[in-house]
Formats: structure tokens, sequence, C-alpha cells
């Protein structure tokens, strides 16, 4: 189980602000998505001077979290979406997807903008066929959203956070190797 985030560098957070969700994509050595399928996902919050904020935990924690989606015409629609042409995604629905997508093949976004963009598995974009009914949503393998606390982001300074993930057994801290993920709360002016 090897795998590292897509660091968010250091994210800047105003004290108090519970409102915003933090996203995170796992990422393998290669820079592959790493697939959360079957794995159990924690996260712990340390402030800089190594205190405990938030001990190993599944709350508030959304992994592959799914977006809704509408198609127009061959085009994934999904307003101020932040998938990226480096993303891969799995397709979901209540009901049925149109002809020519499943729930089980991994798709590669290409052509995006900021409120769309097309789905392809060879280069080629699929256009979607006849059919198709309920509500569709669409997953970034790899991807976890974090809800902070309020004990999260309520005092100024630097934190650490590391996602724990677990599986047959075997246990990973990520990131390792000297690589940090943290925040920065900063007082709202």
């Amino acid at each position: 189980m090897a795998c590292c985030p897509n660091h968010f560098d250091t994210l800047e957070v105003a004290a108090g602000d519970t409102l915003s969700t933090w996203s995170i994509k796992v990422t393998d050595h290669k820079g592959r998505p790493f697939d959360l399928a079957g794995v159990t996902v924690q996260i712990k919050i340390n402030h800089e001077d190594g205190t405990p904020i938030l001990e190993p935990t599944e709350d508030g924690l959304t992994v592959l979290p799914g977006r809704p989606f509408v198609f127009s015409g061959d085009r994934l629609v999904d307003y101020c979406h932040e998938v990226t042409s480096n993303d891969q995604i799995t397709l979901s629905s209540d009901g049925q997807l149109p002809e020519g997508f499943d729930a089980t093949t991994r798709y590669f976004p290409i052509d995006v903008r900021t409120n769309d963009f097309r789905l392809t598995t060879n280069a080629r974009p699929i256009a979607p066929g006849q059919g198709g009914s309920g509500n569709h949503s669409y997953h970034v393998v790899g991807s976890v959203e974090y809800q902070p606390r309020l004990e999260d982001v309520e005092t100024s300074g630097y934190y650490w956070v590391w996602l724990i993930l677990s599986q047959n057994g075997k246990t990973k801290h990520i990131p390792q190797d000297g690589r940090v993920l943290r925040y920065h709360v900063v007082e709202a002016q």
C-alpha cells in the first residue's frame, strides 16, 4: 500500500471557518490515483508543536465523494468542479447510466473547462448513448474530503495533517518520508 497525497502545500484557513471542505487526492509513488475502495481512511491533526488536535478518526471524512452531474451533449456538466486532466473518474447512478458508460470503468477527463469536461478511455471522447435514468454522480479516484471542526480551525498557527489508511491488517500513515500536509489558521480580518 504505497501512496502519497498531492499535498496542498500550506492551505490557508480563516479562524473559525468550518464551512470550507478540504479536498485531498491520494496518489501512488508515480502520481497515479490510489484506489481507496475497501480502505479504511482516518485523519489525524497535530499543532506544529506536536500537540494532538484531532486523534485518528473517520468523523468528518468522505472517501470518494460523489458529485452530481448531467450530460450536455458529450460533456459532463458540474459547475465549478475541481477535476483535472490527471484525474481518473468513476460513475454511479441511483438509476441507470446512459449507454456507453458503466460503473466499473475508469474514465479520463479531457477538454476540461471550468464547468464541464468530456470523458474518454482511449483519447476519443465518449458520447452518451440512449437511455439512462435517475441521478448520476462521478467520483474522483483517490479523493478524500474533510469537513473541519471548530477545534481544528479556532486557534491561529500551523497544523500538520496525516491520513491513516488501513486495509487487510496493514496500516500506512501518509504523507511519509518527511513530506507534510499542513494548514495555517489565520485570524479573520
